[in-house]
């Protein structure tokens, strides 16, 4: 009996190391890069590697988890890593938006195109596209594009939706182990596997849609936080500041509902925990997500609200576009009480 359950501890430690670097190789790359596009480097194929070091090194050098299962974490990485790159390198995005101005954004950042220090693009990109790729958030492109530059290929840069869900899957499993330790270990993970795998992220997570994000970045933040106030795991507090800092690139109502129902769940765990600094914690993860904003995503809110009185914009303004004139069938335009 004491063998079994010295087993298990094993595998949920496992678990939470494999996805605490699986999560922290793109948003580590996010960093990089925004950090790189600020000192005036474009967008290059080192980026991605150096990530992948830094996360395998601060896995290596976690104090808190042995060294057994550091290194099988590691080499499970090592191993995951390309074949998702195959994966999705394989599977062509044949969707809309993906091959239209989300591509189109990997391909001008990895052209050279640095946002923090011109909002235009090149010249070959026609104009209503333009007016996407320079106008909208941009934080998932961002790190697709770092892989992009070090692989080679544009399909590659889907890779990284696949490593989110698959942390994703782990940190579900490790919340049901606690929830539910009397559930057999195979009916958690069928729990798991249904939890994560909604149909937005099945339809999504190998194109360069962006909207299973909000889903899978949900559940990563709430299973760090699990992991932080109900375990005392400190290392966990580190990805939901990272995760704070990306969320505000990746889309306007993802960072609203992110921080909604995060805050929602991060208020509940700082309550239900009494953390000693409650105020300290909150004054940090909200300056970090703020720096998500004025730095990370700099260009396009902060541009935009110069350059036409609204960080919302083409949303919003005086030039604004209406986004659903041309996503409804013209024998119903103007026939909704909704105006």
């Amino acid at each position: 009996m004491i063998s079994f359950q010295h087993s298990s501890i094993d595998r949920i430690a496992l678990m939470g190391s494999f996805a605490r670097l699986l999560t922290a190789i793109p948003l580590i790359g996010y960093v990089l890069a925004v950090l790189g596009l600020w000192v005036g480097l474009p967008i290059n194929g080192f980026i991605f590697p150096v990530a992948i070091l830094l996360a395998a090194l601060w896995t290596y050098f976690d104090k808190g988890v042995k060294g057994s299962i550091k290194k099988i974490a590691i080499v499970a990485m090592l191993v995951v890593v390309p074949v998702t790159i195959g994966i999705s390198m394989w599977l062509y995005d044949w969707s809309f938006d993906g091959q239209w101005y989300h591509s189109c954004t990997i391909r001008e950042l990895v052209a050279g195109w640095n946002p923090m220090y011109s909002t235009s693009v090149r010249d070959s990109v026609d104009e209503f596209t333009r007016l996407w790729v320079e106008h909208y958030p941009r934080g998932i492109e961002t790190i697709a594009a770092t892989i992009v530059s070090c692989i080679g290929n544009i399909e590659a840069g889907k890779a990284l939706n696949l490593w989110f869900v698959i942390s994703s899957v782990f940190y579900i499993y490790i919340f049901l182990h606690d929830a539910l330790p009397a559930v057999n270990k195979y009916l958690r993970l069928w729990i798991a596997l249904l939890v994560a795998f909604n149909p937005v992220v099945i339809n999504q997570m190998c194109t360069h849609y962006i909207d299973w994000s909000l889903y899978t970045l949900l559940v990563i933040l709430g299973g760090n936080l699990y992991l932080f106030f109900e375990k005392g795991e400190r290392r966990a507090l580190y990805i939901v500041l990272l995760l704070l800092f990306f969320i505000p690139a990746i889309k306007l109502n993802i960072f609203f509902w992110i921080i909604l129902w995060g805050g929602i769940c991060f208020l509940f765990l700082l309550r239900r925990s009494r953390y000693k600094s409650p105020y300290r914690l909150t004054a940090i993860c909200a300056v970090v997500a703020l720096l998500g904003v004025g730095v990370g995503a700099y260009n396009p809110y902060l541009t935009n609200l110069k350059e036409h009185n609204t960080p919302f914009y083409p949303l919003a303004g005086e030039e604004k576009v209406d986004i659903m004139k041309d996503n409804v069938l013209s024998s119903m335009r103007g026939k909704s009480d909704m105006g």
